[in-house]
C-alpha cells in the first residue's frame, strides 16, 4: 500500500482474484477501449461500448441517489438537489426532480424535467416529458402524459391524463379535479 496517490493492484492466485486500492483509467481521452464486466449468469454483463460511445447492461441495474433513503435515481441532473429527508422516491429521465428537495417523499417521476421543481410535496406520480414540472409542494397527485399538470405548484389529489390535462391547474383552490383527454382542463 503506497501513501503518494499510486494505485495498488493486488492479485490473489490462490483464488483467482483481484483488488484494486485508488482510481482505475482505460484507456486515454479520446481513445478509449471496450469495457466488460460479467455477471453470474450467462449473458449478464454491463458492456462500455467505445466505438459507441455507450453503456448497455444486460440484466438489471440499479441507480441510488446520494441523499435520503431508498430512492432510486436515474438520468442527467435527475434528483440534483436532494436533501437527507427525502427519502422512497424513483426518478428516471434527465432532469427529473432537480429542484431543492426537503423532505420529499413516495414520489414518482419519469420523463424529461417530470416533477422538475419538487421540493416538499409527497406521493405524486408524474409519467410525461414535463409532467408536473411546476410542483413544489403539491401531494397525492397522478399526472399522466407530455405536459400533464405542468402548471401546478401546490395543487392536491388531481388526476390528469393525456396531453396537457390540467394545464390551467395553477393553484390549491383546484385540488381534487379528474381530468382526462387532450388539453383537458387545460
Amino acid at each position: 500500500s503506497k501513501n503518494d496517490g499510486t494505485a495498488v493492484l493486488t492479485v490473489n492466485t490462490s483464488t483467482v482474484g483481484a483488488t484494486l486500492i485508488g482510481a482505475l483509467t482505460v484507456g486515454v481521452n479520446d481513445t478509449g477501449h471496450d469495457v466488460t464486466f460479467y455477471g453470474a449468469t450467462s449473458g449478464k454483463k454491463m458492456l462500455w461500448d467505445e466505438s459507441d460511445d455507450t453503456l448497455s447492461v444486460a440484466g438489471s441495474m440499479f441507480c441510488s441517489g446520494k441523499n435520503g433513503d431508498y430512492n432510486t435515481v436515474f438520468g442527467y441532473n435527475a434528483g440534483a438537489s436532494m436533501d437527507a429527508n427525502s427519502d422512497n422516491n424513483t426518478f428516471i429521465g434527465v432532469s427529473v426532480s432537480s429542484g431543492s428537495m426537503s423532505t420529499a417523499e413516495n414520489n414518482v417521476g419519469v420523463g424529461f424535467e417530470a416533477l422538475k421543481d419538487l421540493t416538499s410535496g409527497d406521493q405524486n406520480t408524474a409519467v410525461g416529458r414535463r409532467a408536473g414540472e411546476n410542483i413544489t409542494s403539491g401531494e397525492n397527485n397522478v399526472l399522466i402524459g407530455d405536459g400533464a399538470g405542468d402548471a401546478m405548484t401546490d395543487t392536491n389529489n388531481v388526476v390528469a391524463v393525456g396531453r396537457n390535462a390540467g394545464g390551467s391547474i395553477d393553484h390549491v383552490d383546484a385540488s381534487h379535479q379528474t381530468l382526462i383527454g387532450h388539453l383537458a382542463g387545460a
